[in-house]
This record gives C-alpha cells, sequence and structure tokens, in this order.
C-alpha cells in the first residue's frame, strides 16, 4: 500500500501479428476490418521514432487491438506501438539523425510509405504541440516509472534537455527533415 508499481496489458483481443504485419507493409487487410485515422497514426509514430532516436521500429513492433463491439460484422482496429527499447532519448546528447539507411525504422517506414503514403500533415502537427507541451508530456510519461528503468538522476537529465532550446531545435530539424524529405 502506497508504492508504485508497473504493469503492462496483456491485448488477447488484437489482431494476428502477421495479419497487422500484412495491413502495414501490403495494404492486405481483412475485410471485417476498419482501422480509423490508421495512415496519420503511422506518420505521427514515425515522426516520433525519430525525435526519440527509436531506430528498431519494424512491423513487429505495432499491434493492432480489436476494440468494441463487431456492428454490421465489421471490427474497429486501433493501430498501438510497442517496444521502444532502442529509443536513446535518455542518455543521447545530440541528435542521431539522419537514422543509419539500414535501420529498421527507415527501412520499415518506407515500405509502410509505399502502402499507405504519409500524412505530412499528421506528422508536423504532432510535433507542434509536443513542442508546445513536452515539458508537461515528458513529466507525465516518466512519472512512476521504476528506478531502474529511469532513475532520478536520469529523469532530472530528460527533463532539463527537453527544456533546453537544443531540444526545441531538434524538433525543428525533424520537420525541416520530414518536410524536404531527407528523413524520409
Amino acid at each position: 500500500r502506497g508504492k508504485l508499481v508497473f504493469g503492462s496489458e496483456f491485448m488477447s483481443n488484437k489482431l494476428r501479428d502477421d495479419e497487422v504485419a500484412a495491413l502495414l507493409c501490403n495494404g492486405n487487410s481483412p475485410n471485417d476490418l476498419r482501422t480509423p485515422d490508421l495512415r496519420n497514426l503511422l506518420a505521427k509514430i514515425y515522426a516520433l521514432d525519430l525525435l526519440i532516436g527509436n531506430h528498431d521500429r519494424h512491423a513487429e513492433n505495432y499491434l493492432i487491438s480489436l476494440e468494441g463491439s463487431a456492428e454490421h460484422g465489421i471490427r474497429t482496429g486501433n493501430l498501438r506501438p510497442f517496444d521502444f527499447e532502442s529509443a536513446n532519448i535518455v542518455q543521447r546528447k545530440g541528435s542521431t539523425l539522419p537514422f543509419a539507411p539500414t535501420s529498421h525504422t527507415l527501412t520499415t517506414s518506407r515500405t509502410i510509405r509505399k502502402v499507405h503514403q504519409f500524412e505530412q500533415a499528421a506528422a508536423q502537427d504532432m510535433l507542434t504541440q509536443l513542442s508546445k507541451g513536452r515539458e508537461f508530456i515528458f513529466e507525465r510519461a516518466t512519472n512512476g516509472l521504476p528506478d531502474d528503468w529511469l532513475s532520478a538522476t536520469q529523469r532530472s537529465a530528460l527533463l532539463d534537455r527537453v527544456r533546453s532550446s537544443a531540444f526545441e531545435q531538434e524538433i525543428y530539424h525533424i520537420k525541416q527533415g520530414l518536410n524536404d524529405g531527407s528523413y524520409l
């Protein structure tokens, strides 16, 4: 009682991994599946991965949870990214951009963009919103994490970095790189 604990959610009501990969990389969606806002979400996830230095996003790092009841034989699936283990936003001193041409994030996102295009406005809007509220967002995201995940010293260093003008510049450079295509 009175202690913070961390738990993870096991999602049993989800699309099979092979179906998720087929939807993302080939556009093959089960006929009874509706995935609202998929294109926008993919663009936002890609922009976030660039910002946090997550170079290992691949088709197996997404799941689609199946929500609610199927109306008229249609299921609603919500895209959920997971596995941010390779993200290096805590230790990183400067930008890791551009990603190596062979990074999973870059190669997978190119495959996904061939199928789903890239919603520039969604990525730019997400980065703008993140820039405006970054201190609050990162404070909320790190609050209560176990010390072996993020020590008090690491948390303080991360928040100092997020508050800095250098971090604001990273966001600006990502927006520019997405806009001119150099990060795509």
